[in-house]
């Protein structure tokens, strides 16, 4: 849940051809994809029950001990 003047990197203005896709950054860096062509409200739930699965919280300081893994969402436009 959020709180006051915090905002999700992902409540930018709606657009309508604007896909996302999750997957999870391993700790050696490598991507290995989960999904492509989310809407935002489908990446956001398939991002928290994967980062749920693994133990994982939402943020890490920079800096800080690199966590095992990392669930990400990137955004893209869609062909269509």
């Amino acid at each position: 849940m959020q709180s006051g003047g915090e905002r999700s990197v992902l409540d930018s203005k709606s657009h309508k051809d604007v896909v996302y896709a999750v997957g999870v950054f391993d700790h050696t860096s490598n991507w290995r994809p989960l999904a492509a062509g989310l809407d935002r409200d489908a990446a956001l739930a398939l991002a928290r029950v994967e980062a749920a699965q693994r133990g994982l919280g939402r943020m890490f300081l920079t800096g800080s001990e690199a966590p095992r893994d990392v669930v990400a969402i990137t955004q893209s436009v869609s062909d269509g």
